[in-house]
Formats: C-alpha cells, sequence, structure tokens
C-alpha cells in the first residue's frame, strides 16, 4: 500500500515536471515574438523621432522639401529561414541601411543624388547570426520620406575539404 502511495506521488510529480516543461516551450516561442516585436516598435520610434525632429526643423526654416525621413523595405528571394528569423535579419539590414543613408537625411529633395543610394547599398554584405545576406537595390522613392526596396540574398559559402 505505501508503494502504491509513492509511485502515485512520484507520477504526479513527474507530470507536474512535464507540464512545466510544454509550457516553458509554448511561453518561450511567444516571448521570442514579443523580443522581436519590442526591438521592431523601438526601432520604429526613433525613427519616428528622427523625422519629427526633422520636420520641426523644416518648419523653422521654411526651407523647399528635404529628405526627413528613410524607409527600408527587404525583400527575400527563394529564402529557407523561419518567420522569427527573417524579421531579426529584416530588422537588422534596416538598422544597418538606415545608419549608411543618414548621411541623405536633410537634403533637399530635388538636389539629391540619387545614384548615390544604389551606390552605398549594393553589393554590401550584413551578417546576421553567422549568416551573410548579400544585398540589392531594386527600387528607389525619393519624396520626404526615401523609400528603399532592396533584395537580401544569403551567400552560402562552400566549406573547402583540406
Amino acid at each position: 500500500m505505501k508503494n502504491e502511495w509513492k509511485r502515485l506521488i512520484a507520477f504526479f510529480i513527474l507530470g507536474m515536471f512535464v507540464g512545466g516543461v510544454g509550457i516553458n516551450i509554448k511561453i518561450g516561442k511567444h516571448i521570442d515574438e514579443l523580443i522581436i516585436v519590442n526591438q521592431n516598435l523601438q526601432e520604429q520610434l526613433t525613427n519616428t523621432e528622427q523625422e519629427l525632429q526633422q520636420m520641426y526643423a523644416n518648419l523653422e526654416n521654411k526651407q523647399s522639401r528635404v529628405v526627413s525621413g528613410i524607409e527600408i523595405h527587404v525583400i527575400f528571394p527563394e529564402v529557407d529561414i523561419t518567420k522569427f528569423e527573417k524579421s531579426e535579419v529584416n530588422l537588422k539590414i534596416e538598422h544597418e541601411v538606415r545608419s549608411w543613408l543618414q548621411v541623405i537625411q536633410g537634403e533637399e529633395v530635388e538636389k539629391l543624388n540619387y545614384t548615390l543610394i544604389p551606390q552605398i547599398i549594393d553589393e554590401r554584405i550584413v551578417e546576421v547570426d553567422n549568416k551573410k545576406y548579400k544585398l540589392k537595390t531594386k527600387l528607389i522613392v525619393i519624396l520626404e520620406k526615401v523609400r528603399v526596396y532592396l533584395e537580401a540574398v544569403e551567400i552560402i559559402e562552400e566549406k573547402t575539404t583540406g
């Protein structure tokens, strides 16, 4: 009789552990998604604050139209990555490209040398989690908010046997 109670208590404790592990796995996925969403929102907030400051500067100067924001759209052709990895790579590439294009912010739209943008971005390589992505500009829309559509192709490095 004592052994049966010990066995029941052992199975009960084992069930609690298995249930706890299952809940941890399920919640872990949600936490990962929320971390990416949070990083994305922080990046958007930073960009929006910069755009707002640029708009205030434009209103004070009452000059012609100037570049006040940069919007990046990344396309992944035929990439076999998870939604989480895609979000992470997208966020890193957007951050890098924005930092490269900071030089055009504040420039007058009419005087902006639009040919510089592909020269700044094309053939550049961004590394995210030990994977390398080569960038190629597909389309640029130049207004007060410059929109850049670019393609990110994963570079597969061949392993040499020696």
